[in-house]
């Protein structure tokens, strides 16, 4: 995949106390000017809790041999993840001012270790598999950047096979390449013709030497002090002069970008409302650290529970994805509107831990913004501007608490079904959740009732309507499985242009009718855009169409109840019902709708 650049990349490194420098500029500890360190836009790097050093030093030791993780990854080192564009997820391995490596996620095959020529250099007497030894003739050339080629292989791994990452050797076991496998062990040792190992990088005298100081994170804290200090100062100004014209309530859903602006509107001398959304999918340790927090800082803790409506969403919907979010939709922002609506009718400025480097939609967004699913929002990002790692440090030099699952190894927090999540979250989730059975149980049971493939389940496919290229086949064979069955993409006003309903469901949608007001007749239920609902149950015209598929197909999000100004709309038995009494026909509430503006996920 391409590089996706959301922002400067500012990580820099000081040489001198071998610690990690948020940004370019001085060491706060020695007085040393940083050197930029290059790692792969968009350079949102965090810190490795132990649970991840142990994860990466797993997957080298499966990969290169056992004592090949602790040698790549030293003991009493501060280490940084860099999370690099892939169709699932791929951690850069910083540490000691170099990139040692790589683990990359490859759906269906599991974890690969990939070498970088500095962790080369680490690992260089400890690699017991997936090596090869050059003759002393070829080591000019793959010095210089040429492939080794098979008569120049003198000893290698018997078991590696082509496409295997692998390092190549000098006879003394010095480190001269790091690179791909053309051909299996036997293959080469048979010393045959062909490219045998392809030379991805090679290991020579511009090789960044890994640096060897012990270093923990009280220090990387010190040495950014500065940095975080300033960056902190600015962002609780920003949420002071919110707050002064506006009004103020923080967003808060246990993640660490959250806790961050929480703290910073305590920095500013602010007591402000927290607002947690239950979105009835979440991690049970989330919701009790939730209220841990708001005991801990005193704050009022407003909570707004979505239920059941995830649960009832993808029995019509199907499946969320990457690119079909309705869940979005009716399990956050409907439950925020709700709050707005009842406690803020005049609006209020809602403060978010949202940053640009998580995705080029927020990128886009700025630290300002209105969201038209949610009206009297106005959103604002104190942290717009903010890496991962300038909001770990700031957390840690506050010694606030954050939410256990980031020591267990997990990039994000979020909902447990959420598309979002990558291979490597979902089996932490599965392991440590007993909610995560309800979900692959749903998504079997749907599997088998679309005949979708196995590699649907197995590979995550169901996280895409339309899977990235580099699953190009396996969507292709989920395609050719799915017989009659079609995936669809999320649309606007994506209602049939004629559909047929049950006479059952006329006298619900007869006063549903009255939000486009529509006087009745003898023919059917006439509106003012010539739309009508006739009595053998035919719809014709948008509105009519729009309004009858709110009416049968209501998942009971209240996001039209919240954005009613009349107070017409009220939730009954799970769905949205209409006091038509009160009903000025304004139409407001027609739009936006998950169920109008989504269709089904398969037809």
């Amino acid at each position: 995949m391409g590089a996706v650049r959301l922002g400067r990349v500012h990580l820099h490194w000081c040489r001198e106390c071998n610690l990690p420098l948020a940004e370019r500029g001085v060491c706060a500890v020695c007085g040393s000017e940083g050197t930029p360190l290059p790692i792969t836009p968009p350079g949102d790097v965090r810190p490795a809790f132990p649970a991840d050093v142990e994860s990466v030093r797993r997957v080298f030791d499966g990969h290169f041999g056992k004592g090949c993780g602790q040698a790549l990854i030293a003991e009493g080192r501060v280490v940084l993840l860099n999370k690099a564009p892939s169709v699932d997820r791929m951690i850069e391995i910083v540490s000691d001012g170099v990139v040692l490596g790589s683990v990359r996620h490859d759906p269906g095959e599991g974890d690969k270790a990939i070498l970088r020529p500095a962790g080369g250099r680490r690992i260089e007497k400890a690699a017991t598999r997936s090596y090869v030894i050059a003759d002393d003739g070829a080591v000019p050339s793959i010095l210089k950047g040429s492939s080794l080629l098979a008569p120049g292989v003198i000893d290698c791994d018997i078991n590696i096979k082509k496409g295997d990452e692998v390092i190549v050797l000098t006879r003394e076991r010095k480190a001269i390449s790091v690179g791909i496998a053309r051909m299996s062990g036997a293959e080469m040792r048979k010393n045959g013709h062909g490219a045998a190992a392809k030379n991805r990088a090679s290991v020579d005298e511009t090789t960044p030497v890994p640096l060897e100081k012990a270093n923990d994170w009280a220090r990387a804290v010190e040495a950014n002090r500065k940095v975080i200090c300033a960056r902190a100062a600015q962002a609780a100004n920003f949420i002071k002069r919110r707050a002064e014209s506006d009004g103020l309530l923080v967003s808060f859903s246990g993640g660490k970008d959250s806790l961050a602006v929480l703290l910073l509107a305590l920095d500013a001398g602010l007591r402000p409302p927290m607002l947690f959304v239950d979105t009835g999918i979440e991690m049970p340790e989330t919701v009790a650290y939730v209220s841990e927090i708001a005991a801990k800082y005193e704050l009022d803790l407003i909570i707004e529970s979505a239920g059941e409506v995830f649960w009832h969403g993808v029995e019509h919907f199907g499946p969320p994805a990457k690119d079909f979010r309705w869940c979005c939709k009716t399990c956050k922002l409907a439950p925020i509107a709700k709050v707005i609506g009842a406690r803020y009718p005049e609006g209020v400025t809602v403060f978010v831990g949202q940053r640009r480097y998580e995705s080029e939609p927020r990128a886009r967004h700025g630290s300002l913004w209105e969201n038209p699913w949610v009206p009297g929002q106005r959103a604002a990002s104190p942290i717009q501007d903010w890496t991962a790692l300038h909001v770990w440090l700031y957390i840690f030099m506050k010694g606030a608490p954050y939410n256990v699952w980031y020591e267990r190894g997990m990039d994000r927090i979020g909902c447990f079904p959420c598309p979002a999540a990558d291979i490597a979250d979902i089996g932490l989730m599965r392991a440590h959740h007993e909610g995560q059975r309800r979900w692959d149980t749903f998504l079997a049971k749907y599997a088998e009732l679309h005949g979708l493939p196995k590699d649907w389940l197995d590979k995550g496919l169901w996280r895409w309507l339309a899977p990235p290229e580099e699953l190009s086949h396996a969507n292709a064979a989920s395609e050719n499985a799915q017989g009659s069955s079609s995936i669809q993409s999320p649309s606007q006003s994506s209602v049939p242009k004629q559909r047929q309903v049950s006479p059952g469901s006329l006298g619900r949608a007869g006063r549903f009718m009255n939000i486009i007001g529509g006087p009745r007749d003898e023919g059917g239920f006439k509106t003012s855009g010539g739309a009508s609902l006739s009595p053998d149950g035919k719809l014709f015209g948008e509105q009519a169409r729009i309004v009858f598929v709110k009416a049968e197909h209501c998942l009971g999000c209240g996001l039209c109840v919240a954005r009613c100004p009349q107070g017409a709309l009220f939730i009954s038995d799970g769905m949205v019902d209409l006091d038509e009494s009160k009903c000025s026909h304004c139409g407001i509430c027609i739009s936006p709708c998950p169920v109008v503006d989504f269709e089904p996920r398969m037809k």
